[in-house]
């Protein structure tokens, strides 16, 4: 603490050129590792998942942002040319089904069903986009397809009373017989 991570000698005009470039790159990379090893931390041991979509302002904030969340213990990336480039194997979360995905379709289950067909790995499918208990439902549904394939689903949650919603949505898979998939919670812990 305190002291220079770098230190640049050079004529005035070369240096600030250069240290213009550096600040941006030491800084940004510093900011998104920081928070995945704050984030790591607070998850004691459980999985975290980087987003670096929603962290980046340009393709190349959004690759160090997922290259931050990978050096710094999240293990995994949704970003397939990070993980080719850095050499991650393809991890757990393969497909996510996000907010903006499910509203680009006419109906949550027409949303599911095409994001389905395109999950390799496993499936983690936002819940909570238009009505919880409609969306687990439907869910649910993809769940014992995939079970029934030896396919991983998961149930991702990331608005509203999320510590109510995730206690009811456990007991109705663990009622369903779905005791083995996971739920993600996600958003502005």
């Amino acid at each position: 603490p305190g002291e220079p991570v770098l230190r640049i000698t050079a004529p005035a005009i070369e240096a600030n050129l250069l240290s213009g470039f550096l600040m941006t790159a030491v800084s940004s990379n510093t900011m998104y590792a920081s928070k995945f090893v704050r984030s790591v931390l607070a998850g004691r041991g459980k999985s975290v998942i980087g987003t670096a979509i929603q962290r980046g302002t340009s393709f190349e904030q959004v690759f160090k942002c997922a290259r931050s969340s990978v050096i710094a213990g999240s293990g995994n990336t949704g970003l397939s040319i990070v993980r080719e480039k850095l050499c991650v194997p393809l991890g757990n979360a393969a497909t996510i089904m996000y907010h903006a995905f499910i509203m680009s379709y006419p109906t949550e289950r027409e949303a599911m069903e095409a994001a389905e067909k395109n999950a390799q790995i496993d499936f983690s499918i936002m819940i909570d986009t238009y009505d919880v208990k409609k969306g687990l439902a439907q869910a649910m549904a993809v769940a014992e397809r995939r079970k029934k394939q030896k396919k991983v689903t998961k149930i991702v949650i990331d608005s509203g009373d999320v510590l109510a919603i995730t206690r009811y949505v456990r007991k109705t898979l663990d009622a369903a017989g779905l005791q083995s998939v996971p739920i993600t919670i996600a958003g502005n812990m």
